[in-house]
């Protein structure tokens, strides 16, 4: 029983070991204030988001693309010309 309890640590002598490991005060400033900000934070920053999202905005571009086809067409040609044979039209 004398081998167990000696094992066995106080809180206290936890505490301190871990202060030795990270320091008396870890520097927790950095970190979101909320885990819904994490969240928010961690959805805006994955590559893999970020791309999903920009393939989407394609495909979305790509449907009305492939919709136009269905829209009516409006072709206008227009033409002219002129031709004055040996000043047969007058003037000068």
């Amino acid at each position: 029983m004398a081998i167990v309890q000696a094992k066995v640590k106080t809180i206290p002598e936890m505490l301190d070991q871990l202060d030795c490991l990270f320091g008396a005060d870890p520097d927790f400033k950095n970190l979101p204030a909320t885990a819904e900000d994490a969240v928010a934070i961690a959805l805006n920053s994955n590559p893999d988001l970020l791309a999903a999202r920009e393939r989407s905005k394609a495909a979305g571009y790509d449907v009305n693309v492939a919709g136009s086809s269905r829209m009516p067409r409006v072709d206008v040609f227009t033409g002219g010309g002129y031709s004055d044979y040996f000043g047969t039209l007058g003037g000068s």
